[in-house]
């Protein structure tokens, strides 16, 4: 097993080979879910952190992890001895406020801009934006990193759910006077089109999008998880 230490150290040397002075890693996946496949545990490979909420932000001589008030005990126990350093949401600095900080201190310190890395497939928002280098290394770092989940998808039957696929992807469309809409939420996605799955433990969802439109309705997803059954049911409601 690889000390969280040399972890870190790996992800500093990818950092430099990639032109990154600033790596940014947050616990979520590219649905912004709270509970998330084992392959986006990047933070959990990297130092052992196991929260849901979770940005880590890593520099050449710094590790802050960032988590909410569920998490302080545990967290403080499972970084230590990481070099992570533990921040506390709405005690600490909060993280854009301390990255436009370094940004601002790097340019005078530096006399060059902050060269800011992340995967921005998984990083929404504000954070997002402040991110110039597209980059996942832990595709390159992590040792038999987690595939993304092949679980089947199941049938939910209308007797258990009280209304149709097509009813209530008619009743969004009105909702949104017939403009074309792309849902990108894993239960979004399970609940319109009474489908269920297993990517993530305890939640009955499964990877993929849909996007409804008056003229196209198309589920975006692995075809490896589609049974002939389902595969039948999604053609019949169009």
């Amino acid at each position: 097993m690889i000390r969280p230490d040399i972890k870190l150290t790996q992800l500093r040397t990818a950092m430099a080979e990639a032109g990154i002075d600033l790596y940014v890693m947050v616990n979520s996946d590219p649905h912004e879910s709270e509970y998330i496949p084992d392959h986006w545990k990047g933070i959990e490979y990297l130092c052992g952190f196991r929260g849901e909420v979770a940005t880590l932000f890593v520099t050449a001589d710094e590790a802050l992890l960032w988590t909410d008030s569920r998490f302080f005990i545990s967290g403080a126990q499972q970084l230590e001895n990481t070099r992570v350093q533990l921040m506390k949401l709405k005690i600490d600095i909060d993280p854009i406020s301390w990255l436009d900080q370094k940004k601002a201190q790097w340019s005078t310190d530096k006399g060059s801009d902050l060269r800011i890395g992340g995967d921005q497939r998984v990083i929404f928002g504000a954070l997002r934006e402040r991110i110039s280098i597209q980059a996942d290394l832990m595709d390159t770092l992590w040792p038999k990193r987690p595939a993304l989940p092949k679980n089947k998808v199941s049938l939910y039957d209308v007797k258990y759910d009280g209304e149709s696929a097509e009813n209530k992807m008619s009743r969004i469309l009105e909702a949104t006077h017939h403009q074309p809409l792309l849902l990108t939420a894993l239960d979004d996605v399970a609940w319109t089109l009474n489908l269920r799955g297993s990517d993530i433990p305890c939640t009955p969802v499964f990877i993929s999008y849909l996007l409804l439109s008056d003229d196209d309705k198309c589920l975006y997803i692995d075809p490896d998880k589609l049974t002939p059954e389902v595969t039948e049911y999604l053609t019949g409601i169009g």
